[in-house]
C-alpha cells in the first residue's frame, strides 16, 4: 500500500497565501511559528523579520496602503501578539485590509499557564478588528485562512485575525483530508461604457467650466464641483454620486460637477468613495468671465 503524504499546518497556510497572490510576510521569529517560518522558506516565499513586533503589524499596515493587496504579519503568541494590538487598531480605524496570524500556546495545555500563554487573544481583538477566529483542527487551516482573506478585502476592509496554536500548527495530516480553497477572491467584472466618438458641439460646455451669466436662475450660488475619491485618476460614477450631484444642483440651481479628490493611485484607498462639495459665488464667476463685479 503506497504511503500517504501527510502536510503540516505551515505548509498548508504558505500554500492558501501564495494562492491568493500574497509573496511578502512581515514576522519576528518565535518558536511558536517555526512550522509557518519553514514552509516559507522552503517555498522561497519572502520574509521580513523585523526587530519589533509592533514594526511587523505596522509594516504590515504599510505595505497594504501601498501595494492594495492584503498585508500579512506573522507573531508569536503573548507578549508578540500584544505588542502588535496597536498596529491592528490603526488598521481597523483606517480600513487597511491586514491578516495578522498569532501563535498560542497548546490547545491541550489549556489553563495549566504554558508558555507565553493564560490570553484569550481572540477576545482581546474582537472589538478591533472585523473577524478573528481560533483554529483548533489542522485540517480547517486552508478554509479558514481563505475566509479570513475575504473577510478583510470584502465590503469596508479592515484587518482579520487568526490564532494559530502550536499543536494544531506543527500537526502532521494526510494530504487527502485537506481541501483547499478553489478560488479565494471573487473577481468583479466591470462594465465599460461606451465612449461616443461623436465630437461635442462648439456650443456644449463642460458643466466644470460653466459660469454664472445675468441670466442665471435667481439665487444661484455658482457652478460646484464634487471631489470624489477615484481609481486611477476617474470619478466613480456610483449611484451615491448620482445622487449627492442631484441633491447638490436642488439646492444650489446651478452646474455641478463631479471630480477625482486626489490623482491617480493604486490601493485601497482609492476604492472608498470619500465626497466634498465645494461652491463657486456668483460674483466670482461674474469677474472670471470678463464681467463688472
Amino acid at each position: 500500500m503506497a504511503a500517504t503524504a501527510r502536510i503540516d499546518g505551515g505548509a498548508m497556510l504558505i500554500r492558501v497565501l501564495r494562492q491568493a497572490g500574497i509573496d511578502t510576510l512581515f514576522t519576528l521569529h518565535g518558536g511558536h511559528l517555526d512550522a509557518i517560518l519553514q514552509a516559507a522558506a522552503d517555498d522561497g516565499m519572502r520574509l521580513i523579520d523585523t526587530r519589533h513586533e509592533q514594526a511587523a503589524g505596522h509594516a504590515a499596515d504599510g505595505w497594504a496602503r501601498t501595494t492594495g493587496r492584503p498585508g500579512v504579519a506573522i507573531v508569536t503568541a503573548g507578549p508578540g501578539m500584544t505588542d502588535c494590538v496597536t498596529a491592528i487598531a490603526n488598521a481597523y480605524l483606517d480600513c487597511v485590509p491586514t491578516l495578522f496570524i498569532a501563535g498560542a500556546a497548546p490547545l491541550r495545555e489549556a489553563e495549566t499557564m504554558p508558555l507565553q500563554g493564560g490570553l484569550d487573544q481572540v477576545a482581546m481583538v474582537t472589538p478591533i478588528t472585523k473577524w478573528a477566529h481560533r483554529v483548533t483542527h489542522t485540517e480547517r487551516i486552508p478554509d479558514l485562512v481563505a475566509q479570513a482573506l475575504r473577510v478583510a478585502v470584502s465590503g469596508r476592509p479592515g484587518p482579520v485575525f487568526l490564532e494559530l496554536p502550536i499543536d494544531v500548527l506543527f500537526s502532521r495530516v494526510e494530504e487527502s483530508r485537506v481541501a483547499f480553497p478553489e478560488k479565494i477572491f471573487r473577481i468583479r467584472r466591470r462594465r465599460r461604457r461606451r465612449r461616443s466618438s461623436r465630437a461635442p458641439s462648439s456650443g456644449s460646455t463642460p458643466p466644470s467650466v460653466r459660469r454664472s451669466s445675468p441670466g442665471a436662475a435667481p439665487g444661484s450660488r455658482g457652478p460646484g464641483t464634487i471631489f470624489s475619491a477615484s481609481r486611477r485618476g476617474r470619478v466613480r460614477r456610483s449611484s451615491r454620486t448620482r445622487r449627492l450631484t442631484g441633491w447638490c444642483r436642488g439646492i444650489t440651481r446651478s452646474a455641478v460637477a463631479a471630480s477625482p479628490i486626489s490623482p491617480s493611485r493604486r490601493g485601497w484607498a482609492s476604492a472608498r468613495p470619500i465626497w466634498c462639495w465645494c461652491w463657486e459665488p456668483a460674483w466670482v464667476s461674474s469677474r472670471a468671465a470678463g464681467e463688472p463685479g
